[in-house]
């Protein structure tokens, strides 16, 4: 597992698996393994994120596809 598989898989375990049940490839889905902090943006304009990853996952175990209606498009709709 990668480094990133790894921590994911320590704070939402078995996060991996469903992925793998779902067709979802990890590594597609971590980008180049970035990490976009969001602080500045909080802090700069008061972003809030309506999302997150614990969310993203019960929509996955649910099929919500509307909640990551990008995840099946090629790059991600980049």
């Amino acid at each position: 597992q990668s480094a990133p598989a790894t921590v994911m898989e320590k704070y939402w375990p078995g996060c991996s698996e469903l992925f793998k049940e779902k067709g979802l490839n990890l590594a597609e889905l971590i980008w180049g393994e970035l990490i976009w902090p969001v602080d500045k943006a909080r802090q700069e304009l008061g972003y809030q994120p309506c999302y997150n990853f614990t969310t993203f996952l019960q929509a996955l175990k649910e099929g919500d596809h509307s909640y990551y209606p990008f995840a099946n498009l090629p790059w991600w709709g980049v």
